[in-house]
């Protein structure tokens, strides 16, 4: 059962449901937006904003389907860059004239009004064009079009920021990263200060001061960072809609350290949570077979198998014994070297 948060951080509902709309099977959903899926999965919203899909996923594209998917872009440019699949398939039906433009035409009944409450979100034309580019075209095409957009400069200030040759410095990385709470609202909310940050291999420095979510060990939350300052699209991995054969009472597997680039995972197995015990009091886990549970680790380790994903397992008693040992079967498996100093193991 897919577990439901609360609280007003992460992607909107509206926003989740608008990718889903450009999607005409789950299988695309996830591979195309997968943060948005797996937030779907998570909030316990994915029956509704995947309701259009087709139950079974081998089912092929119809005409019907490829003018939903199209009527999501403005323009054939986008179309062919954001979904080549579909793309190709419209081509060969010929839903794409010969001037190579979608047979959709370009909205034009909006309002003022509208384009005023749009507009209103963006402090450049440039940031309006690319953040909305159908209602952009639209609104350029109108004799008003200075007027509407008049809050915005003619001459974008090109300091700091918004200058394409900025360079940010440690001080400034250090500021920005100050503003957020959690490693995650950061990596979304100034991506590029994030990225240069793993560049720089100064992240943990930098958000030292952030909480580490309750839902993760100290251990844990240690090799994630360090992991990241390696690959850059390193994230916490969720396996859901599970399809076991003899097993349909088991629905989802998460991986604590994911790196798709090398379609690898590590999972830190606390002693206590990956307990017999524990797990055979956890209530989530109530149809499991005693056995099943014994061989938990070896289930989920098929289940991700089946996807190509390897996991390597690290026990926390290992961690806590022989740490050295531990980080050469992380270099091993990620093909690198210079994982964590010896402050850094001390302090891990």
């Amino acid at each position: 059962m897919a577990v439901k948060r609360s609280g007003p951080k992460g992607r909107p509902k509206e926003f989740v449901a608008a990718q889903a709309m450009k999607c005409v099977t789950k299988t695309e959903f996830m591979k195309r937006f997968g943060g948005s899926y797996r937030r779907a999965i998570r909030m316990g919203w994915d029956d509704e904003v995947c309701s259009h899909m087709p139950k079974n996923c081998t089912k092929k594209y119809e005409k019907e389907d490829i003018v939903k998917v199209m009527s999501f872009f403005s323009d054939v440019e986008t179309f062919k860059k954001e979904n080549q699949y579909v793309y190709k398939l419209a081509h060969q039906m010929g839903l794409i004239n010969e001037n190579c433009s979608l047979t959709r035409k370009i909205r034009l009944d909006y309002t003022l009004d509208d384009f005023l409450k749009e507009v209103i979100k963006y402090k450049t034309k440039g940031e309006f064009r690319e953040k909305n580019k159908a209602m952009y075209q639209a609104c350029v095409k109108r004799p008003d079009f200075e007027q509407i957009c008049s809050h915005m400069p003619k001459h974008v200030d090109q300091s700091g920021e918004n200058n394409p040759f900025f360079k940010w410095s440690d001080e400034d990385l250090h500021k920005e990263a100050l503003k957020y709470d959690y490693l995650r609202d950061f990596r979304e909310g100034s991506h590029s200060a994030y990225t240069i940050c793993v560049q720089r291999k100064i992240l943990r420095r930098v958000c030292s001061h952030m909480k580490r979510p309750k839902t993760i060990s100290l251990q844990e939350s240690k090799i994630f960072d360090e992991v990241l300052t390696y690959f850059n699209d390193t994230k916490k991995y969720y396996l859901t809609k599970l399809n076991i054969p003899g097993k349909p009472f088991i629905k989802r597997f998460e991986a604590d350290v994911f790196v798709p680039s090398l379609m690898k995972g590590i999972e830190y197995d606390g002693k206590r949570y990956h307990s017999y015990e524990y797990m055979r009091a956890d209530k989530s886990k109530a149809k499991w077979s005693d056995e099943d549970i014994r061989n938990y680790h070896d289930i989920k380790d098929k289940a991700f198998l089946t996807l190509g994903i390897e996991i390597l397992h690290i026990t926390q008693d290992k961690w806590k014994n022989d740490k050295p040992a531990c980080i050469v079967l992380i270099e091993q498996f990620l093909g690198i070297t210079g994982f964590m100093s010896e402050l850094e193991q001390k302090a891990a």
